[in-house]
């Protein structure tokens, strides 16, 4: 069973604790805020990812297993776009959620994938800066 197969690679690379398998578990990231009134696919696997050397190693588990991969931020998915569709494997950015830089010179900020808008918004306004995506 191709689920079975890739959860068991996944094992190999990412800590379990930060791999959810269970129906339950996939039923819960199988749709977002839009308006999708039937699930037709669950994803065989959600990933919370830490490194960027966890990032790579699922791309290729992925591309090993030849199954998508559906990113997705901290959960409101109002921005859509992270339905599984064909399946796939989730992989959840919340867990990389550093500020790593604010340039107020270049009006420039250097952020993980998971950053809450909301917590870069206060750190640049420190700066007397404001981020103008939020409420996006």
């Amino acid at each position: 069973m191709l689920t079975k197969d890739i959860i068991t690679d996944l094992y190999k690379k990412i800590p379990k604790k930060n791999v959810l398998s269970s129906v339950e578990e996939r039923y819960v990231y199988s749709f977002d805020a839009s308006d999708v009134q039937t699930i037709e696919k669950l994803p065989e696997a959600v990933v919370f990812v830490e490194t960027i050397e966890q990032v790579q190693d699922i791309v290729k588990i992925a591309n090993k297993h030849k199954t998508p991969i559906i990113c997705r931020g901290a959960g409101t998915n109002t921005v859509g776009a992270c339905i599984p569709t064909h399946g796939g494997i989730i992989l959840n950015f919340s867990k990389m959620n550093k500020i790593l830089d604010i340039n107020p010179v270049n009006m420039t900020a250097r952020v993980q994938s998971g950053v809450i808008v909301g917590n870069l918004q206060k750190e640049v306004e420190k700066f007397g800066l404001y981020y103008p995506p939020d409420p996006s």
